[in-house]
């Protein structure tokens, strides 16, 4: 039941339960599931508790290089390449956080043609974040082979629910610069973009 696409529905994707496994597994922690056909299904989830140390949060260090990222990200543009309505605001509300202006289109056609027409007016994204995989559309996989075509200093991220995909793992074999694992935190989506911008 955790398997991408399983689902006994008629309609749906399939990818509620493996992304709920998903982001458990990211925090270090287990779910036990207790089915009976007829009477329902139960399932618990067990998350590790941290013990914070006092004296490591919030640092005037950490707070200082937080506020310099953030200064750095502002003004720059990213595409948000992303089939989910709810993961591309939720993406597009982080990016504006720190000060980005951000577009958003549903697969990799779109994509290329938005990233075409920002070229054609002389500008350009300075990061694309694409997701891998969109059902009935182009996959990121496809779409980043013919941005780099059309601009070979692109700076495309590619983004996945599944950590384990080989894309992922190998993800500059593909062309992509970085990979942000979903669902993912403001921090990892902060570090990554500084990351990619700067290399």
């Amino acid at each position: 039941m955790f398997d991408p696409y399983f689902t006994t529905k008629e309609t749906g994707t399939g990818l509620g339960l493996s992304i709920v496994h998903s982001v458990v597994k990211r925090h270090n922690g287990y779910i036990k599931v207790f089915t009976e056909v007829g009477k329902g299904t139960v399932f618990e989830i067990y998350l590790p508790a941290v013990k914070v140390d006092d004296k490591s949060v919030d640092s005037k260090v950490e707070r200082y290089d937080e506020l310099q990222k953030e200064d750095f990200l502002k003004g720059k543009s990213v595409l948000i390449v992303e089939d989910e309505e709810l993961v591309a605001m939720v993406a597009k509300e982080m990016l504006q956080v720190f000060g980005c202006s951000v577009d958003i289109v549903e697969d990799g056609k779109d994509a290329i043609e938005k990233y075409s027409e920002k070229l054609e007016k002389n500008e350009k994204y300075d990061i694309v974040i694409m997701d891998l995989t969109i059902p009935g559309g182009m996959s990121g996989k496809d779409a980043v082979k013919e941005i780099i075509k059309i601009d070979s200093s692109a700076k495309v991220i590619v983004a996945s629910g599944y950590s384990t995909a080989p894309i992922i793992s190998n993800y500059e074999d593909y062309g992509f610069k970085g990979k942000l694992v979903k669902p993912f935190q403001i921090k990892e989506l902060q570090n990554e973009l500084t990351r990619v911008l700067l290399s």
